[in-house]
C-alpha cells in the first residue's frame, strides 16, 4: 500500500510541476516570479503537504524525500527555462540531499532536524568571511537585484551574518 501511495504522490507532483512549467512558458518572461516560486516555495509546500497527509508510517523521512525530489526538479526546470541556476537554492538542495541521505542510511530523523541549523551556520560564516576579508558575498548572490555600494554590502553582510548565526543558535 505504501508503494501505491508514493507513486500517487509522485504523479501529483509531476502534474503540478508540468502545470507550472506551462504557465512559465506562456509568460515568456525568463525572470518570472513563477520561476522564483518554483525553487523557493514549492519544495517547502510539498514538504508540509506530504508530512501532514502522508499515509506512510515515517512521514518525516517521506516528506523530506519528496522535498528533495521537488527541489532538484525545480532547479532543473529553472535551468531549462532561463538557462540560469539559482545559487542559494542549489546549495540548499545539495545540503538537503546530503542530510536526507544520512537520515535514510541511518534511519534516523536527527540529520534532517539539524539541517536548518547547519545551513544557517554555513550562511552566517560565509557572510562573516566576506565581511572580515572585505569581499561582500551578498553582492555575489544579490548583486543583480540590488544596486548599492561595496561599503553597504559589507554592512548588510555583517547584519545578515549575525541573523543567520542567531537563527542557528535558536534552533
Amino acid at each position: 500500500a505504501e508503494i501505491w501511495y508514493i507513486k500517487l504522490c509522485l504523479f501529483k507532483s509531476i502534474r503540478a510541476l508540468l502545470t507550472i512549467i506551462n504557465a512559465i512558458k506562456m509568460n515568456k518572461n525568463k525572470d518570472s516570479s513563477a520561476l522564483k516560486f518554483l525553487y523557493d516555495y514549492l519544495p517547502i509546500i510539498i514538504f508540509f503537504l506530504c508530512y501532514k497527509y502522508s499515509l506512510i508510517y515515517d512521514n518525516l523521512l517521506f516528506a523530506t524525500l519528496a522535498m528533495l525530489w521537488t527541489s532538484f526538479i525545480a532547479i532543473f526546470v529553472c535551468f531549462a527555462v532561463s538557462r540560469q541556476v539559482p545559487k542559494v537554492a542549489t546549495f540548499s538542495a545539495i545540503l538537503l540531499g546530503i542530510f536526507c541521505g544520512l537520515s535514510i542510511a541511518f534511519n534516523d530523523e536527527y540529520f534532517i532536524k539539524i539541517k536548518p541549523t547547519i545551513i544557517n551556520l554555513i550562511f552566517g560564516f560565509i557572510l562573516f568571511y566576506g565581511y572580515f576579508f572585505k569581499k561582500p558575498m551578498l553582492a555575489f548572490i544579490l548583486g543583480e537585484q540590488i544596486k548599492i555600494s561595496n561599503e553597504d554590502w559589507l554592512i548588510l553582510s555583517l547584519r545578515w551574518g549575525c541573523f543567520f548565526v542567531g537563527l542557528a543558535l535558536l534552533n
